[in-house]
């Protein structure tokens, strides 16, 4: 390889890998990240290439779409401050798949390697985020310095900050099934992260993350059970592993409290007197409000940036007062999309899965 090509890839290497650390720190650090590697792309002399290249991949034409309607969209904005936003947290979805199919350094190892550094970054910023959380609530005890909503606060809200871990997770859990002789090191790296980044996600449980946990749980016991042959055992112990993992969890407080929430305290609470803190209440009236907006934006959408604004406004006129002032969200990217952008967004949603 000539010697300017050299450099040129392990600049786009460098700013590839400082963008994969800046991930679960702030998505404004992703973003100016990804943007560097947009300028980067944009100027490497192979750009012709590059472009041609992406002629031939339908997948990658349907992320460019999708993020084009994103932004055409914004004609339409209620909020242009959330619009553009949500345009920031979404400018990953296109441009990482369009660079990393085109650059050719991008190697095998060089990915693995990539998220390991993430993993790690994940972790570091865990550690960052529980010594704010212990400065400022340590005098109420380690229930409060442990609270999800006390521990997401610093760099993102705990549903959204948990899915930087189960993606770790998943990770290592696949590249340590896949790779047949891994490393010592990297072995040890994984047995200890594995049950770390398990023991943070239930500290941050969401609803949604431990439906999806469970089910890659699933998988991975799965294959991890192949060595059994006779089909009756394998399938007993994977019961038997389940009923286990279950009784564990119900240790987690976290999640023992949201339990108790959804089947003790749901309902119990009047319309005006619901707010974020009641989450299964306030989800519910959130879903139906958003079903309701659909009927009359379905078609076209409301805007990029505008459920938020819509949702809040049905929220306040249909009784719930206290949820409307605090500021609900969506909490659902399927229902946003189609709501903000109509039926030709959550189609151009639908096709990337």
């Amino acid at each position: 390889m000539p010697t300017s090509n050299w450099i040129d890839h392990r600049f786009g290497f460098f700013i590839i890998t400082l963008t994969i650390i800046m991930l679960p720190w702030h998505e404004r650090f992703s973003s100016i990240g990804i943007i560097l590697l947009l300028i980067h792309w944009l100027t490497d002399k192979n750009f012709r290439e590059k472009v041609l290249s992406l002629r031939k991949d339908y997948l990658l034409l349907a992320f460019m779409g999708f993020f084009v309607i994103q932004l055409l969209w914004m004609i339409f904005s209620l909020d242009p401050a959330e619009g553009w936003h949500s345009i920031e947290v979404k400018l990953g979805f296109v441009i990482l798949p369009i660079l990393f199919s085109t650059e050719s350094y991008l190697q095998k190892e060089n990915f693995r390697m990539l998220l390991r550094i993430f993993v790690l970054s994940c972790f570091l910023s865990f550690l960052y985020n529980l010594g704010m959380s212990y400065y400022d609530h340590h005098q109420h005890g380690w229930w409060q310095v442990l609270h999800r909503m006390n521990l997401g606060y610093t760099l993102w809200h705990p549903g959204t900050y948990s899915n930087y871990f189960l993606l770790g997770l998943f990770f290592m859990s696949i590249d340590w099934i896949q790779t047949r002789h891994l490393e010592r090191v990297y072995r040890w790296f994984y047995g200890i992260m594995i049950p770390l980044f398990l023991v943070i996600i239930f500290i941050l449980i969401s609803r949604t993350i431990l439906i999806v946990l469970v089910l890659f749980l699933a998988f991975v016991i799965w294959n991890f059970t192949a060595f059994i042959k006779h089909p009756l055992i394998r399938i007993g112990g994977f019961a038997a592993f389940f009923l286990f993992s279950a009784m564990l969890m119900m240790f987690s407080p976290q999640l023992r409290s949201r339990i108790y929430e959804t089947f003790n305290r749901s309902g119990k609470i009047s319309k005006s007197e619901i707010g974020i803190g009641q989450s299964t209440d306030a989800r519910r009236a959130a879903y139906l409000t958003e079903f309701k907006l659909l009927g009359k934006y379905w078609l076209v959408g409301c805007g990029t940036g505008s459920s938020n604004v819509l949702l809040n406004r049905q929220l306040k006129k249909d009784g719930y007062l206290r949820l409307s002032e605090d500021g609900m969200f969506t909490h659902n990217q399927i229902l946003r999309t189609w709501l903000e952008t109509g039926l030709l967004g959550i189609a151009s949603l639908s096709i990337l899965f």
